[in-house]
């Protein structure tokens, strides 16, 4: 429905409102050498709830300090999405790494009332990067993802 921006069904003159999802993502090419702040994901195309925020990576930072990596604070107009962050750390291991996999830390959401987000809201991430020991390897390839399930009109 191009007005509401709900998922909608005709069936025989009638309509009806179904239970979709959409998806909004962050893309990072190469190597990550530093925090990013207010990085803009996308605007909410449909009204509902934030069900998951995903940090994966093509591959995982390598240190000495095992604390070393990514944690991802997602944001809707400038609120927190989630109460811990996504985060994948060096002791995660080298290859592809993914929150959504069951490495790291899968990120919590907030229980505020924050992750119901509305068509238009502005979804952005901050991404701290933590290089205390001797790096061999920076992350590289970095995705985040926005999961939102849609809500049925009242």
């Amino acid at each position: 429905d191009r007005d509401t921006g709900y998922l909608r069904q005709s069936h025989l003159g009638q309509s009806y409102h179904m239970v979709g999802g959409s998806g909004l993502q962050w893309i990072h090419s190469g190597s990550l050498t530093s925090s990013v702040a207010n990085q803009l994901v996308g605007s909410v195309p449909i009204s509902g709830q934030v069900v998951a925020v995903i940090l994966s990576t093509g591959l995982n930072t390598q240190s000495s300090d095992s604390a070393d990596g990514l944690l991802c604070q997602a944001l809707v107009n400038g609120n927190a999405l989630t109460s811990a962050s996504a985060t994948l750390t060096s002791t995660h291991g080298s290859g592809f790494r993914s929150t959504d996999q069951g490495d790291g830390v899968a990120a919590t959401l907030v229980t505020n009332g924050n992750e119901n987000v509305s068509r238009g809201d502005l979804i952005t991430i901050d991404l701290t990067y933590t290089a205390n020991g001797s790096v061999s390897q920076q992350p590289t390839h970095i995705a985040v993802l926005v999961v939102i399930r849609a809500d049925r009109p009242i």
